[in-house]
């Protein structure tokens, strides 16, 4: 045991100043005292006293008087983390002066105790004054929050990026030697980023045509029609509905970053079509003065990031050349700004209300709601057209404070000892303080979001036959779009009520893409459509609301951006008209291909192939247009024999080319010769005025009769006639067959039986009306001719299939001339096929045509329900029997 020095000084200064006998007797008067000090004073072993406390390592206690006579226990120092300190206040607990306990070779801070780390007193004990300086080892700091001494494990960066070499250092004392500078390193203490995660909110308000998309931004085509807003922007935030909220009905982006320890410092949104981490700027020009103009390196990809300055979040968006890029302050007005693209003009407009960023835990929360826009900012009418379209993933960065710009990280500390060491420190390893350290810490949100501007297109809409069944049409098309198919809607109207009796029935669903979705309408009973604009305005074409839009079918689903699509229906006993068949497709951007309507000529058609149908007062029969190089004839067109084995398709397809109408009131106009068909078009070509093709005609006849070899087959007033023109015992006369011309006169209607042979010549006047029953039919087609006069009406009926369940050709070999109205009746049998009538010779009308005469739908898009065909021998017998003075449509009139 030893007593502390100051109290040995104390006790021999005492000893010189009095006599041996005082001596003795102060030492037995002051003996129990002096135990009383020794039991209070003495300590164990490396406890000593600086003057003010005792110190004792962590293994000893120490008592000691501050102020005699108070007593002050200095209670055990313990020690989890190799440097602690207790203290303990006067009177138990209450304020006063403050003992520390150090542990052993450790100090608190610059003036404090400490301890020798032996047994023995640092100081020489031979009782003079010239005691040796103790060597004190000095112990730097340590390393204390917010620095470590412990590596940081699995640090983003190496380390070293977090090392602080000699942040601490410490002097021995003068009494050592060597005397020796001690140092402490450590490393920050890092702070995980914030947290970041992504919510797109598509647009909950449909297009015009009822469109909306949870995944895309399309073309957003934006019109103002007479104060009529159609908006049909496809999840595109301009125009700005609401500048002060991003309402629930509109398009945008909800991200969330929260952090455990520190405050948010800026948030940061990157768009790429690249599954690869963004490489972005590692600098942010704080103060504006330097880097070049905004731009974004390339069109598939953008972004941009958010600083906290004051109050405001600042928009910042990259600058510069790759390695040089920086963040640079964007342009930001009326809660818009625009990152630029690589040729520094707008590529993305961002709409960010700053009452839409929501702070809060102290900072350690922020919630943006931010939207994005394609379109110009001045117009929304027009695509800004940069951008590449696709899809692009959601790639999120934040940072805290820490994790920010680490050269003011350490600011907020006050300046002392400890706190101005790692200020230093941080300020020399971070040169300059626009340096972002986590400037690369993406993170993929697992959210995505497509761009498509590009607007689909409907390529090869065709409707024709099948190939089976008589009354099936095909509806085929493909679908054509960049990206990919979503919807489209199929509205089939007809021409006039009830042109189709019965419901049109789907047969068949063909896409090499498949559906995963179809509503279907069928049986459908099509709408009517309508020349009014406003009518068919209100019919809501296109719409995907069915209650808004009658359509026969939707399709949603499948796979493909090419896909191929046909639809077979059954379109029962079609009437004659038309049918109008528009398709209206979605790709899943909302962009629309929509292209008018497909019209399907439900009608019977005519074909004249050289042979003249001229109808005075207008035709009441449907004509088809020529599709100009179309040389694929329909299938089965070469086995119709005849009359269409011989008829090239792509000449036969002319039923107008033919047909002169002399209309009143219509200025006639020369024909026009078709660069196709080498033929001409006689539209409203009028002819010498004819009152009475009967009147005008018998009276020509009359006057060369009698020059002309005469015979009546069938004697007078004959109303019927059947078998051949020319019976055996009148060809046994002596007088050649061929020679002679048979004449029969009828004074009142006459019936012409389907068994009739025109097996010569024959001119056949007929006073009232004329009926034929199915055909016609010549012995020899080159030479034998048949010409009919009537006065009424003319027509032709039918007498059951020609041929089994195929649709066949009834013949009519002759030139019929009516002075009324010709009329092809309609077969009202029920057959499998219905037959079309075919006329080798011409036919005239003065009050018009009208053909009844229907085929099955799929016999009627293929073949002609009428062909009439020209042969020159009637031209000639028409000249000996009338002459040429007369007037007679010639054939062709003169023109090819």
């Amino acid at each position: 045991m030893r007593l502390l020095n100051n109290n040995k000084f104390l006790y021999k200064n005492r000893m010189k100043k009095t006599g041996r006998f005082l001596t003795i007797i102060s030492m037995f008067v002051l003996l129990p005292l002096f135990f009383l000090i020794i039991s209070s004073s003495i300590i164990e072993a490396a406890c000593w006293c600086n003057g003010t406390t005792r110190v004792c390592d962590a293994t000893d206690t120490c008592k000691t008087y501050q102020y005699n006579p108070r007593e002050i226990d200095c209670i055990e120092c313990t020690s989890s983390n190799g440097w602690d300190y207790c203290v303990e206040g006067r009177d138990g607990g209450a304020t006063g002066w403050i003992y520390e306990c150090c542990k052993n070779e450790y100090t608190y801070d610059y003036n404090s105790p400490y301890c020798t780390g032996d047994d023995d007193d640092p100081i020489d004990d031979d009782d003079d004054d010239d005691d040796p300086i103790q060597c004190i080892i000095c112990t730097p700091l340590a390393c204390l929050d917010p620095v470590t001494s412990s590596a940081p494990v699995n640090p983003p960066f190496s380390a070293t990026d977090y090392f602080l070499d000699n942040l601490y250092s410490c002097l021995d004392g003068e009494g050592c030697d060597p005397r020796t500078t001690r140092y402490t390193d450590c490393y920050e203490i890092l702070s995980p980023q914030p947290d970041p995660s992504i919510l797109p909110h598509h647009e909950l308000k449909e297009t015009t045509l009822g469109f909306v998309s949870e995944t895309y931004t399309g073309a957003g085509r934006y019109s103002i029609e007479n104060g009529d807003i159609k908006d049909d922007r496809v999840n595109d935030g301009l125009p700005i509905i609401n500048v002060e909220d991003t309402g629930d009905n509109e398009f945008y982006m909800e991200a969330t970053f929260k952090d455990g320890d520190q405050i948010i410092e800026a948030v940061y949104f990157w768009f790429s079509k690249s599954s690869e981490k963004p490489v972005t700027p590692k600098v942010i020009d704080l103060d504006g003065v330097g880097g070049n103009a905004p731009k974004t390196q390339n069109d598939e990809s953008f972004g941009f990031m958010l600083h906290k300055e004051g109050n405001s979040w600042i928009p910042y968006i990259g600058s510069g050349e790759k390695a040089l890029d920086v963040w640079k302050k964007a342009s930001y007005s009326n809660n818009i700004f625009a990152v630029k693209g690589p040729g520094r003009q707008d590529m993305v407009n961002v709409i960010l209300n700053q009452n839409n960023i929501t702070v809060t835990d102290s900072g350690k929360k922020v919630v943006v709601k931010s939207s994005l826009s394609f379109k110009e900012k001045s117009s929304p009418y027009s695509l800004l057209d940069v951008l590449k379209g696709g899809k692009y993933n959601i790639w999120l960065m934040a940072n805290d404070t820490f994790g920010f710009t680490p050269h003011d990280n350490y600011n907020y500390l006050p300046n002392n000892a400890r706190n101005t060491p790692i200020k230093n420190a941080i300020h020399n390893k971070w040169i300059t303080n626009e340096r972002i350290r986590y400037y690369n810490q993406w993170i993929d949100s697992g959210e995505d979001w497509n761009i498509d501007f590009e607007s689909p297109n409907i390529e090869n809409f065709t409707i024709g036959p099948a190939t089976y069944g008589k009354t099936i049409v095909s509806v085929a098309w493909q679908f054509v779009d960049d990206i990919d198919f979503s919807t489209l809607v199929l509205n089939i109207l007809e021409s006039e009520d009830s042109l189709v009796p019965n419901p049109i029935v789907l047969q068949k669903i063909v896409s090499d893409g498949g559906a995963t979705y179809i509503d279907s309408k069928f049986p459908f009973n099509p709408p009517m459509f309508s020349t009014d604009e406003e009518v068919m305005k209100n019919l809501n074409i296109g719409h995907l609301n069915y209650n808004l839009n009658k359509y026969a079918i939707k399709m949603s689903g499948g796979t493909g951006n090419v896909r191929k699509m046909q639809l077979e229906l059954d379109l029962g006993e079609v009437g004659q008209g038309y049918l109008y068949f528009y398709l209206t497709a979605f790709d899943k951007g909302g962009n629309v291909a929509r292209g008018g309507y497909v019209k399907l000529d439900t009608r019977d058609w005519i074909v004249t192939y050289g042979g003249l149908l001229y109808s005075a007062g207008g035709s009441d029969f449907p004509v088809r247009t020529l599709i100009e190089g179309r040389d694929e004839e329909p299938l089965g067109w070469s086995t119709k024999n005849p009359p269409l084995n011989d008829i090239k398709f792509a000449y036969a397809d002319l039923s107008s080319e033919l047909v002169g109408e002399d209309i009143e009131g219509v200025i006639p106009v020369s024909p026009v010769k078709s660069v196709d068909t080498l033929n001409y078009h006689i539209p409203s070509y009028s002819v010498i005025d004819v009152s009475s093709y009967y009147n005008s005609l018998k009276a020509a006849f009359e006057k060369r009769k009698d020059s002309l070899n005469i015979v009546k087959p069938f004697g007078e007033n004959v109303g019927t006639i059947s078998g051949l023109l020319f019976q055996f015992h009148i060809a046994n006369q002596g007088v050649p067959t061929q020679e002679r011309i048979a004449l029969i006169e009828a004074p009142a209607n006459l019936t012409v039986n389907s068994d009739f042979n025109c097996n010569g010549k024959g001119i056949i006047f007929v006073n009232g009306n004329l009926t034929i029953v199915g055909k016609i039919v010549n012995g020899k087609t080159e030479k034998d001719a048949c010409i009919f006069v009537v006065k009424g009406d003319v027509t032709i009926d039918y007498d059951g299939p020609v041929s089994g369940n195929e649709m066949a050709y009834d013949q009519i070999n002759a030139y019929i001339l009516a002075d009324k109205i010709t009329t092809i009746t309609k077969e009202v049998k029920t057959y499998t096929s219905y037959d079309a009538i075919y006329v080798n010779g011409g036919l005239h009308s003065l009050e018009g045509f009208v053909i009844g005469r229907n085929l099955k739908i799929q016999d009627r898009l293929r073949f002609p329900a009428l062909v009439v065909r020209n042969n020159s021998k009637y031209g000639v017998f028409a000249e000996t029997l009338f002459g040429t003075e007369d007037t007679l449509q010639t054939t062709e009139v003169g023109y090819k």
